[in-house]
């Protein structure tokens, strides 16, 4: 609960008590605090398979008519249906 009503404050809303939080989440059919202690990360990968996406971002030396150059890249992997997404590399990443 005190972590759902620390995230609500990091969106601006302050005035509710985990008592709340606890109410609503009882009220939609969800367990307030799962057991964690028996969970395991298999476990854990195949229930948010489904949002869950790895994602990394690295360099490669490439060969160019202007010489040897850097490029970068970031690439998306979806865990449920292993999709890849690559992004265009670049020799200059921005938020672009």
């Amino acid at each position: 609960m005190t972590r759902i009503v620390g995230e609500l404050g990091k969106l601006g809303i302050k005035k509710i008590s985990r008592q709340t939080v606890r109410n609503i989440l009882k009220e939609e059919g969800i367990e307030p605090s799962p057991d964690r202690s028996s969970d395991s990360w298999d476990n854990f990968l195949k229930r948010h398979a489904e949002t869950l996406w790895a994602v990394n971002f690295f360099s490669v030396r490439t060969v160019t008519a202007r010489g040897l150059r850097q490029a970068y890249v970031l690439v998306w992997l979806c865990m449920l249906t292993r999709e890849v997404t690559v992004s265009e590399s670049t020799e200059h990443p921005n938020s672009a």
